[in-house]
């Protein structure tokens, strides 16, 4: 009885994990004001464009996302190779006065990039590859003090120097140390 039920208990932390991290396969980007951003909103699993002007981010990241993380990062990221977010969201916040470009692609893409000899950080996988122009993404031109929220999974490349942070859960923070190990 006691292995009958452990092996329900796994089964349904499997279905349960396939369902989290489950990705859409079309790329939608949701342009909201702070208001409207909610956590139906952000279920969706899409880029948030947040056209709103904010000056202090950790103000929304307590307002919006107090229950969604167990761990919070801030990076400056400026690179020319493309990363893929371990996080169950990370936030871009341009906190300058000038635009910036932000290239951003669907999880699905993935598979035409090699990570086999990336760095990891705990936040982001990093591709040998920096030509995103090879896969299918779309610029966003990030406005000053404007916000995009990727979710887990998306492919980034940061044109610009930029504000970001990466906002973890238990599950996601596990499925990073997993990618960890396995890269």
């Amino acid at each position: 009885m006691k292995i009958l039920l452990l092996i329900l208990l796994i089964l349904i932390s499997i279905i349960y994990i396939k369902y989290y991290t489950k990705i859409n396969i079309d790329s939608n980007i949701l342009q909201v004001n702070l208001n409207n951003l909610d956590y139906n909103i952000l279920q969706e699993k899409y880029p948030i464009v947040i056209y709103d002007k904010v000056v202090n981010v950790n103000d929304v990241i307590n307002k919006t996302f107090k229950h969604l993380y167990s761990k919070k990062y801030l990076n400056t990221i400026f690179s020319e190779n493309i990363k893929q977010n371990l996080s169950k969201y990370a936030i871009f916040h341009n906190n300058s006065n000038e635009n910036i470009d932000i290239i951003i692609s669907n999880p699905i893409n993935s598979k035409d990039l090699s990570f086999k000899n990336s760095e990891y950080n705990n936040n982001f996988l990093t591709s040998s590859e920096t030509n995103i122009d090879n896969i299918f993404s779309i610029k966003i031109i990030l406005k000053p003090y404007n916000i995009l929220i990727i979710p887990y999974g998306w492919l980034f490349k940061c044109t610009s120097q930029c504000e970001n942070y990466f906002l973890f859960d238990i599950l996601n923070l596990l499925i990073a140390n997993y990618k960890n190990r396995s890269k």
